[in-house]
């Protein structure tokens, strides 16, 4: 309630401490906002204007510190001009200083009718907003009687925020509070007697508010401020009192600022550290999952060891062979057609090991996912908690890691195709011959796996690792197959793809975009596809 006329009004007493002191600067060194210099024969004060379409305030400042540069002197013919007068407009939001011939009216409406105007007599001479738009005009037009049109079935509430003694919402709706009165009753279906009675009320209510001298900046459930000159029940935390009016309007104000710049720091921030976090527990939940998968590679190693004890293993069985297991209990054990038993076993031997290697992989990982997860989360909260931009910058700088691995992760995503093949392994895929070079020679690490269609044009890829590690083999075969899909040979039903440490990687000198050689290499066979 910067504005409310209640405000207004002790502002307005405030102000008159400055009468008979002289403007000695006049001045403006941010948008919108004008300082006013009064010397009273020992010290000046400072009032300022804001004028922003938000706030829309006046009030006095002790101290001042005017800017070196950057700031413009205003309305010179005012500067030696005592102060002999302040007033407020008694039905509207409009404060007049008078400085000897000269009045300047503040316009404290609110949007983009905040201003200051310099008039002499009724004529306007300058304005502090509206530049030479108002020159040559008077000041007859700037104040229009207010029109209130009661509506049929308002509530007294709204009657007593609008009407006689103008209460405005948050007093009216502690008054009502006060005397245990409901707010949404009609205007209508209160008698006239009780009418009268709540208003005479009221008006006693208003001269309360008045005769404080305590001034009080406060909070809601919602986080939302709000200035007043007595305790609201619906802004139960007090932030602030204040026995000058000025100091709480200029806290409100600073306040609401500083709060604005961390609200905005919060939008940019708290989201991405959001996506963070729910990665990371989703992440988590798949990487546990993986203990699900223990019956599976015992069954297969069961199917393997059934197969091999068969008499004769180098005998091809079709499609599938049923087997009794240890326990003489019936077993369907599928089979591919155009392997033999011992080949099926191997196969079976392999899917065992791979999911075994699948699941210490995912064991390693977790510790390093948990404790990312806990900085994250400790993050998120910490910057949720924050008051002050200083004190958002200071946990910023505590967590940059967090941050920095995401911009990283969003560049290389944006560098590069990206797959996540599970198990915390991501392959990185070249888009070009200019990128496949950035790719191999820039991007990855000495340690990690290159992969590339053999004999064929095509991506290269790199699979990201933190040291010579053994890869488990279904990540091998997804990677390679990826490689393969993305080569001059993905139409062909398996495709040759060789692959090495990135160590073994070189581009001979001269060599066009993309064009490497390797000094070792292993290969794998793969259908190229994008895995599921």
């Amino acid at each position: 309630m910067l504005r409310h006329h209640y405000t207004l009004e002790k502002l307005t007493d405030e102000l008159r401490t400055l009468c008979g002191s002289v403007l000695v600067e006049c001045f403006t060194q941010e948008k919108d906002s004008l300082m006013l210099g009064f010397y009273d024969g020992e010290n000046i004060y400072y009032m300022q204007f804001r004028g922003e379409a938000r706030y829309g305030a006046l009030y006095l400042r002790q101290s001042f510190n005017r800017a070196g540069s950057n700031s413009t002197d205003l309305l010179p013919r005012l500067i030696g001009s005592k102060l002999t007068e302040v007033t407020l407009k008694s039905d509207d939001r409009v404060i007049k200083l008078q400085l000897g011939r000269a009045t300047l009216i503040v316009l404290l409406f609110g949007g983009s009718r905040n201003n200051i105007i310099l008039a002499e007599g009724i004529n306007i001479v300058d304005s502090f907003k509206a530049g030479t738009d108002l020159k040559g005009k008077t000041t007859k037009n700037l104040f229009v009687d207010k029109e209130y049109s009661e509506p049929e079935d308002k509530s007294i509430l709204k009657h007593l925020s609008a009407v006689y003694p103008y209460l405005g919402k948050y007093y009216a709706k502690q008054f009502l509070k006060n005397i245990n009165f409901n707010t949404e009753t009609k205007v209508s279906e209160i008698g006239q007697d009780k009418l009268i009675e709540l208003i005479e009320s009221a008006v006693k209510f208003k001269t309360e508010i008045l005769a404080s001298n305590e001034f009080y900046l406060l909070r809601n459930k919602f986080g939302e401020l709000l200035l007043s000159l007595i305790p609201i029940d619906d802004y139960p935390e007090i932030i602030g009192t204040y026995s000058s009016i000025s100091k709480a309007i200029e806290h409100r104000i600073r306040k609401d600022l500083i709060e604005s710049e961390v609200t905005q720091l919060k939008k940019n921030i708290i989201p991405r550290l959001t996506r963070i976090r729910d990665k990371l527990q989703s992440r988590i939940e798949q990487t546990t999952h993986v203990e699900l998968n223990d019956e599976r590679q015992k069954k297969y190693r069961l199917f393997a060891e059934l197969l091999l004890s068969q008499p004769d293993i180098k005998t091809k069985y079709g499609d599938k062979i049923v087997l009794n297991d240890w326990n003489g209990d019936s077993r369907e054990i599928k089979l591919k057609t155009e392997l033999n038993l011992a080949e099926n076993a191997k196969r079976y031997f392999d899917k065992s090991k791979d999911l075994v290697q699948a699941y210490e992989a995912r064991q390693r990982l977790l510790p390093q996912l948990k404790e990312k997860l806990s900085r994250s989360s400790t993050a998120l909260q910490k910057l949720t908690d924050a008051q002050t931009k200083k004190e958002f910058e200071k946990i910023m700088g505590e967590y940059k890691d967090i941050l920095k691995q995401e911009n990283v992760e969003q560049e290389q995503e944006s560098r590069f195709r990206m797959f996540d093949l599970g198990d915390g392994y991501i392959l990185y895929v070249g888009k070009n011959a200019a990128n496949n070079d950035e790719l191999t020679l820039r991007f990855a690490k000495p340690n990690d796996l290159w992969f590339h269609a053999r004999g064929s044009s095509g991506s290269h890829a790199v699979l990201r690792l933190n040291k010579e590690e053994k890869v488990p083999k279904h990540i091998m075969q997804k990677a390679a197959s990826i490689t393969a899909y993305y080569s001059g040979a993905k139409k062909a039903k398996y495709t040759p793809v060789c692959y090495t440490y990135k160590k073994y990687v070189h581009k001979p000198k001269g060599a066009n975009p993309g064009s490497v050689t390797l000094s070792r290499e292993e290969v794998i066979m793969a259908e190229p596809k994008i895995p599921e």
